[in-house]
């Protein structure tokens, strides 16, 4: 039993002596290890938006309109036509609702006549 407490009592003298260390061993401890800096994001000017070409407007009105059209598909001279009437219409007062500058009946007129306003009215006006 002696022989027990003898080895615990050092065991615990070797643990303390490993543990123990001084209030300025731990500060310089402290003091040496990394930390990162704050991560601050640089401050940038913002841009005025690079106004589009006259070809630009028109190439993304054509290639918005051309996917959902449905039946035979206009030229672009006719589509584009198409849309500065529906400019010029709401320049005078209509609503999109109200424009109509696909001829025909049914429900793909009418689909495409909703598609080009909108799209025209969204992009190219």
């Amino acid at each position: 039993m002696r022989k027990t407490f003898t080895v615990l009592v050092l065991a615990m003298g070797l643990v303390l002596a490993g543990c123990s260390t001084t209030s300025a061993e731990s500060e310089a401890a402290v003091e040496s290890t990394p930390t990162a800096a704050p991560i601050t994001a640089a401050a940038e000017e913002p841009t005025e938006a690079a106004a589009l070409t006259d070809d630009e407007v028109s190439a993304y009105f054509l290639d918005s309109v051309k996917p959902t059209w449905r039946g035979a598909e206009p030229t672009d001279e006719e589509l584009l036509s198409a849309a500065e009437l529906v400019c010029e219409q709401l320049a005078g007062g209509a609503t999109v609702d109200s424009v109509v500058v696909v001829e025909g009946e049914g429900e793909d007129a009418d689909w495409n006549n909703f598609q080009l306003v909108n799209r025209a009215a969204d992009s190219y006006c």
